[in-house]
């Protein structure tokens, strides 16, 4: 184990950054280091991975789908549902944050507190996103929950199925992750679960329940959050796409997985920008630090989640915190992107 790494994590640790992390550093497919520090030594340890479903389930679903036939991401939001504002928009433009929802919306204040029925939720927050003006306004890229929402719904109405049995179907089984990455239904053992936020609504300290509102008034169950997982899961999962973009994944086509994945090289490396679910590092301010290639993905979670994955060079960071029980939530903001430098230059990982 590389000590002075180790005494990184440990760090962040005992400066309050996070009350628990896991680190995973792998390079060609392969673990080069991995390691826990904090207070859950139960197995399996899960995270409430927070935005990283959008890549891990919401994306990889319209990828399976995709492959399947049902869907395209040239289709328009109108050829699934009627809509008076976004009717040229395609599921593409949800993917990768064209779409011109704005960011964020507090949907759940209509329902967090009362007994909620998820059907009853989703047809609200549908009649919003398909209707609402005021939930359009921004231009080019815009980070946008909204669109995953909705994309979620839009993956639920064309199967019939909802989203987390969706997920546990096309991705989870089929790869044997089912005991690694999914949805809490709050039937689990909540003492696998590393405690991530305390809910002034619910008025204690979560764990096994998603932190996202929104989230949690749709079951837990949503195509921007819900996913919880342990970091083996999210690097088999990785391991799995790296297959697919050299032809030899059982679950990936490598042309589709190519279209979903893949930076445009012309793009911007100064400029916001998504592949179709998988963000990139902007150059100068991006979390994964200032060494990964403009040819790079990965995600950011909103309790202290994240993965990046250098194409170029062939290594990926997953790192897996609950910054919401520090001490100030922003510390990683400014520890996690000096971790990651670090991380390639005492591994040696840049080609």
């Amino acid at each position: 184990m590389n000590k002075a790494l180790s005494h990184q994590l440990q760090q962040g640790l005992s400066t309050k950054t996070y009350q628990d992390a896991e680190l995973i550093v792998s390079q060609n497919g392969n673990t080069v280091f991995h390691e826990y520090v904090g207070q859950q030594h139960k197995m399996p340890r899960y995270f409430d991975l927070a935005s990283l479903t959008k890549p891990l389930c919401t994306a990889l679903v319209t990828l399976k789908l995709y492959q399947d036939g049902k869907i395209s991401f040239t289709q328009k939001i109108s050829d699934f549902f009627p809509t008076s504002i976004q009717p040229e928009k395609t599921i593409a433009s949800l993917l990768n944050h064209t779409s011109g929802f704005v960011d964020w919306q507090p949907f759940y204040k209509t329902h967090i507190n009362k007994t909620h029925n998820r059907e009853i939720v989703t047809q609200d927050i549908l009649e919003q996103l398909l209707n609402d003006k005021g939930l359009i306004n921004p231009t080019g890229v815009c980070y946008s929950d909204l669109g995953f929402i909705l994309l979620g719904f839009i993956l639920e109405k064309i199967t019939n199925t909802k989203l987390n049995i969706l997920f546990q179907n096309l991705i989870a089984k089929p790869l044997k992750l089912q005991k690694k990455l999914l949805f809490s239904d709050n039937k689990q053992n909540n003492n696998f679960f590393v405690p991530s936020a305390h809910c002034p609504y619910r008025k204690h300290t979560l764990r096994g329940d998603v932190m996202d509102l929104n989230a949690t008034v749709l079951d837990g169950i949503a195509g921007h959050a819900g996913l919880f997982g342990t970091a083996e899961g999210i690097n088999f999962l990785l391991i799995e796409l790296r297959k697919a973009l050299q032809g030899k994944s059982s679950l990936f086509e490598k042309q589709k997985t190519e279209e979903f994945l893949l930076p445009n090289p012309n793009r911007s490396h100064a400029q916001r920008y998504f592949t179709l679910g998988f963000d990139t590092p902007t150059k100068d301010i991006s979390q994964s630090g200032t060494l990964f290639s403009k040819n790079s993905i990965g995600h950011l979670g909103f309790t202290g989640t994240s993965f990046w994955w250098d194409l170029d060079n062939d290594f990926w960071v997953i790192l897996l915190t609950n910054r919401h029980l520090g001490d100030d939530k922003n510390k990683l903001k400014y520890f996690r992107p000096q971790l990651h430098d670090f991380i390639i230059n005492n591994l040696g990982l840049k080609q």
